[in-house]
């Protein structure tokens, strides 16, 4: 008999309900989140007990655990399953039993969960990501303070070689002065900490040839490269291009109602940061390379700059699809199939 276990992770601690084939409860527990609280709990399941669990921020541990002990395991994808199943009463008891049942039905509506190795580097480049923010952060406040006390840099980057230099000498009342210091400090150990992550993202790529062969995409560097292939994780997972474009949010929305069919703006589902970077990465190309260029002057007089702009990330998000498929260089895509060489990216 195969069992059904369903675990509502949260911070502190974990809830769990087990059922058998026909829907019945037979094990019904809540228990510390600690790796020690878990492998109890896993020793008093079945062997044949199948689990699942939720995507949130600290289900990872949860699910290693539970897969290194040799069970099977599922991450329920939280939006599409609360489509599936809504309660008008929610508890942690009937969220947990909630996920059992879908699982006992075959009706998960399951979330991908890359390997070990592919979290690692999406982690690296968030984290680099996160320094980056947190640190415009700090030099927007410089720049209130300046603003604050009527004083106009007569630099454009206030943080370069030059704009430091005027931010340590300017005039300032005692109270400024100190934390404008204090942001000058604290935002120096970050460029240093974003150095040393600059340094292991490059290491990382030029170690991986898949991921090397992205930047040889006018305007993809190695944190752009490293982040796309990150989470694009398994190029096998999709099988056009076009289902790529979806899952990072770069196709339009559709509505349709009998006759009628009208396309929205993009869908925005997926990773934020991946659209991100392929919109940043757009503006280089389309100065550029001759091909994208006018690929993006031709929308741009029809739909704007903006639509254009996101046309382009589509259409290197599109190439990037092509080129881990067939392992390619980018100056390989435009060559007629049947005349290209063999791969050199795998």
């Amino acid at each position: 008999m195969t069992f059904y276990a369903g675990l509502g992770v949260h911070k502190e601690f974990i809830y769990a309900q087990v059922l058998d084939e026909q829907g019945t409860s037979k094990i019904e527990r809540k228990f510390m989140n600690t790796p020690q609280a878990l492998d109890y709990f896993l020793e008093h399941v079945d062997d044949a007990t199948e689990f699942i669990l939720e995507a949130c921020g600290m289900y990872e541990p949860v699910y290693d655990r539970i897969e290194e002990q040799g069970f099977s395991v599922k991450v329920a994808h939280p939006l599409k399953t609360r489509a599936i199943a809504s309660a008008r009463i929610k508890t942690d008891a009937i969220d947990a039993k909630v996920l059992a049942n879908l699982l006992r039905t075959d009706l998960v509506a399951e979330s991908h969960v890359p390997s070990k190795e592919v979290r690692e580097l999406r982690s690296l480049v968030r984290r680099r990501a996160s320094l980056v923010r947190q640190r415009s952060h700090l030099k927007h406040q410089a720049h209130s303070i300046l603003l604050k006390n009527g004083i106009n840099a007569p630099m454009t980057d206030i943080f370069g070689k030059l704009g430091k230099k005027f931010l340590q000498q300017v005039e300032l009342p005692y109270a400024e002065r100190l934390a404008l210091d204090n942001l000058l400090a604290i935002t120096e150990s970050f460029d240093k900490r974003v150095s040393l992550s600059d340094t292991a993202i490059n290491g990382t790529v030029e170690a991986n040839k898949e991921i090397k062969c992205l930047t040889t995409i006018p305007g993809v560097g190695n944190f752009s490269a490293l982040l796309s292939y990150a989470d694009i994780d398994d190029i096998r997972r999709f099988s056009s291009a076009k289902h790529l474009c979806s899952y990072a949010g770069l196709v339009p929305s559709v509505y349709q109602s009998g006759n009628t069919t009208r396309r929205g703006s993009i869908t925005k589902t997926g990773s934020r940061l991946l659209r991100w970077v392929l919109v940043q990465n757009a503006h280089k190309p389309v100065k550029s390379d001759p091909l994208l260029s006018k690929y993006f002057k031709h929308l741009q007089k029809k739909r704007g700059t903006n639509k254009a702009i996101v046309a382009v990330a589509r259409k290197i998000l599109t190439y990037m699809h092509i080129m881990l498929t067939e392992g390619i260089e980018y100056q390989a895509l435009h060559v007629n199939r049947k005349k290209r060489q063999h791969p050199s990216c795998h």
